[in-house]
């Protein structure tokens, strides 16, 4: 193939004009700063990162999944990092979209001056609404409530009190805890697995129970049993179908915590909503390609975030602003 000089020109220069695009949004300086914000039971602590302080239009407020799992996404019961959240944060922010990440009630620098057994689920949720509020209130026009697997429920019920304007869903369940718990404990002995099934049914209903299966300390825990019996009390679907802000549904194919058909049903329950099922995206939001790359990417920051998260979630944001 034979190409006239002009060509060639117009490709030089359109090649150079891409690299000098791609090496602009790479080389976009961003700033994060942390907050301690005001709250009933202790402080919030988190992360505000941004482009542009003087411009505040669209700020996404990250809410971390269950368990210990810091603002980076991270969990203190992991050898290593995978640093999700931290990365979606920072790629979010390419964009010009802000992003306020912070560390759940109770969980790393949020630790609050309560004792274990006295959390509830609410306090989750009213951290939340602590965050969207101060974000208005520091100038921010757009608060888009983005919650990661427990988040998920979490950001639903604080977009039913806060004045957020749209909600997207990470990888969230469908079915209430309860439900989630006996899915998840179906590889026990049958013995044990019936024994567990009778203690979640009470805890469902409101009552506590007996900490005496040795394997399942960690989940009947006393300490911990008043926030399962307010978390359990919720219904995702039935909460999600009460909302109606725009929102996005987001759920990944090699998902084994929060498996496919738990977006799908989400999708079921508010089908107004947005859904995209990212294939070979994991719980963590990393692209996996089989099952050990599953597992190591739980604790190892060299996973790169699923390529197509960020242009989802950007083109659902677009769509707000016009």
């Amino acid at each position: 193939m034979v190409y006239s000089m002009k060509s060639i020109f117009s490709r030089v220069v359109f090649g150079a004009f891409l690299w000098f695009a791609i090496s602009s949004l790479q080389a976009q300086t961003f700033y994060e700063k942390e907050l301690a914000l005001p709250f009933a039971k202790g402080a919030i602590h988190g992360v505000l990162t941004e482009v542009d302080s003087s411009k505040r239009q669209t700020v996404v407020l990250l809410i971390a999944g269950s368990g210990p799992t810091d603002r980076d996404g991270n969990s203190f019961i992991l050898a290593g990092k995978n640093n999700s959240l931290k990365y979606l944060a920072e790629d979010l922010t390419t964009t010009s979209t802000a992003v306020f990440r912070y560390d759940k009630p109770g969980i790393g620098q949020s630790q609050v001056g309560i004792p274990m057994d006295k959390m509830v689920f609410q306090d989750m949720v009213d951290g939340a609404n602590t965050c969207v509020n101060h974000l208005k209130s520091i100038g921010f026009q757009q608060v888009i409530i983005a919650g990661h697997s427990e988040g998920s429920l979490i950001g639903m019920l604080a977009l039913q009190q806060a004045d957020a304007d749209a909600f997207i869903s990470l990888l969230g369940p469908c079915q209430a805890a309860g439900d989630i718990l006996k899915d998840q404990l179906q590889s026990l002995p049958q013995a044990v697995y019936d024994r567990a099934v009778l203690k979640i049914d009470s805890l469902s209903r409101g009552h506590k129970v007996e900490d005496d299966i040795s394997s399942l300390s960690s989940l009947f825990n006393l300490q911990v049993q008043p926030y399962l019996i307010s978390w359990m009390r919720h219904s995702p679907c039935e909460t999600l179908a009460k909302i109606s802000k725009p929102t996005l549904i987001i759920q990944g194919t090699a998902d084994l915590q929060v498996p496919v058909e738990e977006g799908r049903c989400l999708n079921d329950c508010q089908p107004n909503a947005v859904y995209h099922e990212l294939k070979f995206m994991n719980h963590v939001m990393k692209m996996v390609a089989n099952a050990e790359e599953n597992k190591d990417a739980y604790a190892n920051p060299a996973y790169d975030l699923h390529p197509s998260l960020l242009p989802v979630i950007t083109s659902f944001i677009n769509t707000l602003e016009r």
